[in-house]
């Protein structure tokens, strides 16, 4: 747990910023926080033992 991100998390911000961009859609901004959050979530270290914090403080 030393902060650094995966080497492959620069490859796959880029290809879901593209199909953003290719496929906008038009959501509420808390679905693409969401969308986001799946998309980003799984490829980040201690990000379900994080999500699990921030589930019980707010």
């Amino acid at each position: 747990m030393n902060g650094a991100l995966p080497e492959d998390f620069a490859a796959t911000a880029r290809d879901y910023v593209a199909k953003l961009q290719a496929e906008p859609a038009k959501i509420a901004s808390r679905k693409a926080s969401q969308n986001a959050l799946n998309a980003y979530g799984p490829h980040l270290p201690n990000y379900w033992a994080v999500l699990r914090i921030l589930r019980r403080v707010t």
